[in-house]
């Protein structure tokens, strides 16, 4: 290979639209990118493994008939073209298909989605490293700037919830380690991230019971599991004697199971989006809006929840099944909504999407 002409790309997106292009070892281009369809565009080239249809990027990126927005992809792929300064031969439309071809490319959302997974398996001190790592790659939620634009969504929730729980982790592992003035912080940093975190107040709670402050503990306590009533309509999932006794910690040291629930166009897009994924939908009478966060705890982290209050219909996508595990799945499924639903004849219909 010519190392004179070898072209690594960098992308990120995580808390601003920022592209690096390298010819040689040599920068040709580092800037902010304002341009959103244009960034959109190159965000899917860069995801793909293979050449994308233009009538694809269309369908994504302007949500309406490709035919109606064709002058408008060929409008941005130029100015793509031209603001990034890629070659011609390393960046073009042929046959109806857009192509990348960089010889090395990083993006900030792959880098954090891998130290992530390495932090989730690792143990001690090499845990804690690879968490902080996986936060200071996290610089902010993906593209900010590009709130307005729908395909932005599935990714910008999915990657907030991945953050959300890598911020769990750190809160479980300065805790089992009495870092208090770290625990501190990162607890204060995960509920102003997600409001109804339980997983956060149970270890706020708890903290106060390791050192001994029973009354501070027993008073706030009772200050969430009102917030909590008034706000959700639900219950806190532990009760006080659970935190004296410790019977919730095992509980709380695994992996969080529950379901994102989304709006009906967000999960929309989630389905635009998917592959190797299970659409699970059925009607349900005896569930209102209050309780979706509840039923999303049936299903792991990572799903898709949706449901219509007006028609009762529930929605769930499941992602990452392979064809062997299907039928598997299914049957686990049904057992426990039928569990769950005692009283309601579920009917359920099914959809694979590979």
């Amino acid at each position: 290979m010519n190392r004179g002409n070898f072209m690594h790309l960098e992308i990120y997106t995580l808390g601003t639209a920022r592209v690096v292009v390298k010819i040689g070892g040599k920068v040709k281009t580092d800037i902010v990118f304002n341009h959103r369809k244009a960034f959109g565009i190159l965000f899917l080239l860069v995801n793909s493994s293979s050449p994308v249809a233009i009538g694809r990027i269309c369908e994504i990126l302007w949500e309406i008939d490709p035919k109606a927005s064709l002058s408008s992809f060929y409008t941005n792929f130029s100015l793509l073209r031209r603001l990034t300064k890629i070659p011609k031969d390393r960046l073009f439309v042929k046959a109806g298909r857009c192509y990348l071809i960089a010889d090395d490319v990083k993006v900030d959302t792959v880098e954090f989605e891998k130290t992530l997974n390495e932090a989730l398996v690792c143990e001690g001190e090499e845990k804690e490293k690879k968490l902080l790592e996986a936060k200071r790659i996290y610089r902010g939620h993906f593209l900010p700037s590009f709130l307005d634009e729908g395909w932005t969504i599935p990714y910008r929730e999915g990657l907030r919830e991945k953050y959300i729980l890598l911020l769990e982790e750190l809160v479980k592992y300065y805790f089992e380690k009495n870092h208090f003035t770290k625990l501190s912080d990162v607890l204060n940093e995960l509920l102003d991230e997600d409001e109804f975190n339980e997983i956060g107040y149970f270890y706020k709670l708890a903290c106060y019971v390791k050192m001994g402050r029973l009354v501070q503990a027993k008073r706030e306590y009772e200050k969430f599991s009102e917030m909590f009533r008034k706000e959700l309509g639900v219950d806190l999932s532990f009760t006080f004697e659970d935190l004296i006794e410790w019977r919730t910690i095992p509980f709380y040291s695994q992996k969080r199971h529950s379901a994102l629930v989304v709006e009906k166009d967000v999960f929309e897009r989630y389905i635009q989006n998917t592959r190797n994924s299970l659409l699970i939908e059925l009607e349900l009478s005896s569930v209102d809006s209050a309780g979706v966060s509840d039923l999303a705890k049936i299903f792991r982290s990572g799903d898709i929840l949706c449901f219509d209050k007006e028609s009762g219909k529930l929605r769930v996508l499941i992602s990452g099944i392979s064809k062997d595990a299907r039928e598997a799945i299914k049957e686990k499924i049904i057992e426990r909504l039928k569990e769950r639903f005692p009283d309601e004849n579920l009917t359920f219909r099914w959809k694979y999407y590979d």
